[in-house]
């Protein structure tokens, strides 16, 4: 056990204020939201000063809209500090919107690597998850939509 030095308190609070949540710094984790918890342990991540993150499922349990505010603060820590991300996720909608590669991955076997629409494609989801889907643009982004009705 050591005590942080000024230059570990520093890094820590740089990675706050990437993350947008310098405002937490004093709060006990206890009193946190489920997305700002996440938020916290992706800046505790990122204050170790690696150039590669593994996160997995990050999204996991979250409610809508902290959904959508953790991947865009994942994809802006990935531009402003260029560093490698990696996420495990299973909603195709949110690799599709926030992936730069997907290794989609079935059975423990490689379906396919590469950019987004080129990976999640009607062909690969059916072989994947065994449903027939629409690809759909609308206001810049991608959705995939299920044929069925479940």
């Amino acid at each position: 056990y050591s005590i942080p030095k000024d230059e570990d308190k520093k890094i820590v609070e740089k990675s706050l204020i990437d993350l947008g949540i310098y405002e937490l710094k004093d709060r006990p984790y206890t009193n946190l939201s489920g997305g700002e918890l996440r938020l916290v342990l992706i800046a505790r991540a990122i204050a170790q000063d690696t150039d590669i993150i593994l996160l997995d499922e990050p999204t996991a349990f979250l409610d809508y809209k902290n959904r959508f505010f953790v991947l865009e603060k994942i994809k802006d820590l990935n531009r402003k500090r260029n560093l490698t991300i990696i996420v495990t996720m299973h909603d195709p909608n949110e690799a599709i919107n926030f992936s730069d590669r997907i290794l989609l991955i079935n059975k423990r076997k490689i379906v396919s690597f590469g950019k987004p629409e080129y990976v999640l494609n009607r062909e690969n989801i059916k072989n994947v998850y065994s449903i027939d889907v629409d690809l759909i643009d609308f206001n810049g982004r991608k959705y995939i939509i299920p044929k069925e009705n479940f």
